[in-house]
């Protein structure tokens, strides 16, 4: 665009006519059929717009508001987070299938109070009965909000140092190799633009670790220094935003009731490196039918009678559980376990539908740990189906 200099705040002519004004860029593609490009073709150096239309330009420029682009936002109940829609799902954990956030019951508020404190931008420790959802929540969480996120599981007795870095060899001889972990906490994920998007870092079973384990994470647990060690004792800062989420099925004191034996107790310096930490229950009912109802379609189309049994079963084997007259769990996995073999006795042996139930939860029960155990459960299943036809 070229600009008027001489009396700048005066109109200009038009070389090709006797119009004046402080604009010929309408001017002379309408009046004349010619662009701007080509008038200052013939006439070089021509003012096209005077100085007053210019810094009018300027100042409208200047007032004009900027408007940026809505976040593109997920909730969990009406706890907003931004989704990162410059992450590739493959960075996400993937989505745990019939996944479903809970809508009834405890769970639902236990889930509340973590999102909470996920969205604004706390490390967590979570903790819960087999089967509660614990993995499956974050997992869910990373998929919908598009957070790069990486997974670690412990497993008793292994060496996790290789987390963070490890000695590893080439035709040049030995060098320090960095782990995933410690570049995840320090660098974060870098989108197309350049961005970097800290991480989302789910440690699963950390009540299963032992000394040596917990001692390889205390320092990145630390939600005051936030550093990272890297080879030849050298720590980096982790990057501002990344948070850290320790999944568990004991709150740190190891196993009290003899469920969960390979629990080991945890430092209390370690449990409270998180900022916050949440106990999460038992599916209810109305969330656990509709996910089941989704895992076993044949079972739910032809025998739909089975789930308001179920429920009952459901309901008393877990209450019995919790005043300690059954001593063993109930989880989700185990109700998919009975309900799994029912729907394969439906597939296999259509001769079979009569007592399905009954014939069925032999897939739970002979898991169960001790003869006293089962004959309980069996007490309790049998005074529910016993009567019946399913």
């Amino acid at each position: 665009m070229q600009k008027e200099t001489a009396n700048p705040g005066k109109p200009i002519k038009c070389n090709l006519c006797n119009y004046t004004g402080h604009s010929l860029l309408e001017h002379l593609p309408s009046i004349h059929n010619i662009s701007t490009e080509d008038y200052l073709k013939q006439y070089v150096g021509a003012p096209t717009i005077s100085r007053a239309f210019y810094d009018r330009l300027i100042l409208l420029k200047k007032e004009r508001p900027q408007i940026k682009q809505p976040k593109a936002i997920f909730q969990i109940g009406r706890i907003p987070f931004e989704v990162h829609t410059e992450v590739p799902p493959e960075v996400c954990l993937p989505l745990p299938e019939h996944y479903r956030f809970p809508q009834f019951g405890k769970l639902k508020k236990d889930i509340q109070h973590a999102a909470v404190s996920l969205s604004s931008g706390r490390s967590i420790y979570i903790s819960g009965i087999s089967g509660s959802g614990k993995d499956a929540f974050i997992h869910a969480l990373s998929f919908y909000t598009r957070r790069p996120s990486i997974a670690f599981q412990i497993q008793p007795g292994a060496d996790i140092s290789h987390w963070l870095f490890a000695r590893a060899f080439n035709n040049e001889g030995t060098y320090w190799e960095e782990g995933k972990l410690l570049q995840c906490l320090r660098d974060g994920y870098t989108t197309s633009s350049g961005k970097r998007v800290p991480y989302l870092v789910l440690i699963s079973d950390l009540d299963r670790a032992d000394k040596s384990q917990v001692e390889s994470l205390r320092l990145i647990l630390d939600s005051i220094q936030k550093r990272v060690k890297g080879p030849g004792g050298v720590t980096y800062p982790v990057l501002e935003g990344t948070q850290i989420v320790s999944t568990a099925n004991t709150t740190g004191g190891g196993d009290n009731r003899g469920h969960y034996i390979s629990a080991n107790p945890l430092d209390s310096s370690i449990i409270s490196r998180f900022e916050a930490g949440f106990e999460f229950h038992w599916l209810n009912w109305k969330d656990e039918e509709v996910i089941i109802k989704s895992k076993f379609p044949h079972l739910a189309e032809k025998k739909p009678e089975c789930f308001s049994t179920m429920k009952t079963i459901v309901e008393t084997l877990r209450t019995a559980i919790q005043k300690e007259e059954l001593f063993c769990d109930f989880s989700h996995r185990d109700l998919c376990s009975w309900l799994q073999h029912a729907e394969d006795l439906l597939l296999k042996l259509p001769a079979v539908p009569k007592l399905l139930l009954k014939k069925s939860q032999r897939a739970w029960t002979d898991r169960l740990p001790d003869p006293e155990t089962k004959l309980e459960a069996l007490r309790i299943i049998d005074a529910l189906i016993d009567g019946g036809s399913i």
